[in-house]
């Protein structure tokens, strides 16, 4: 906190699932009474949408700035659900496969998704608790009948993150449940080669 603006650091998800996995990018804000800076290292789809609507949407000016940066961050957590959703996706059809065919490429791809849920947890919390701050009344150039929507914010980071640690979990049991099937596969292919070594 400055005198004349409120300096914040935001994590926001890149999409790279299919090509290298989760990567997160820094967010940087200064808002004041009446303005709003961001600066990114790439473009971000987040503020070039809330960008597009602003000629169409006077509402939005005539809210603050402040607004304007809860249509950015609103933007940026609502990301996370079909992200999370397509890991739950993911580990559970690996769930399904490592009865039928337990293979090394499926326990390289659970280790790769458990990498990206790290990720996911380790730049979850501090947005949390920043959000709970902001939503607490802890931002100077936040107006208060504006909260209510950071108070909004907050709640689907916990639920974000209380998702992140249920596919955490459903990972650590897949990974445990896959090591118990090569362990019995391998069990019967000793017996097998026993009987062979007595006959």
């Amino acid at each position: 906190s400055f005198e004349r603006y409120d300096f914040y650091v935001f994590r926001t998800i890149a999409l790279h699932m299919a090509e290298q996995g989760v990567e997160t990018e820094k967010l940087a804000c200064f808002l004041g009474r009446n303005f709003l800076f961001t600066i990114h290292a790439r473009q971000s789809d987040a503020i070039d949408g809330v960008w597009s609507r602003l000629p169409q949407d006077a509402r939005m000016m005539q809210r603050g700035v402040d607004f304007i940066l809860y249509s950015i961050l609103d933007s940026l957590v609502d990301r996370h659900f079909p992200l999370i959703e397509d890991i739950e996706d993911r580990i559970d059809t690996i769930h399904d496969l490592i009865f039928s065919d337990p293979s090394q490429l499926l326990l390289d791809e659970l280790l790769d998704l458990k990498r990206n849920l790290n990720v996911l947890r380790r730049q979850s919390l501090p947005q949390r608790e920043l959000l709970n701050q902001i939503s607490r009344g802890g931002a100077r150039f936040i107006r208060q009948e504006h909260l209510i929507y950071f108070r909004d914010l907050y709640d689907h980071m916990y639920r974000i993150g209380e998702s992140i640690d249920i596919e955490r979990e459903m990972a650590t049991s897949t990974m445990e449940a896959y090591l118990s099937v090569v362990a019995n596969r391998t069990n019967d292919i000793m017996k097998v080669l026993t009987v062979f070594s007595a006959i």
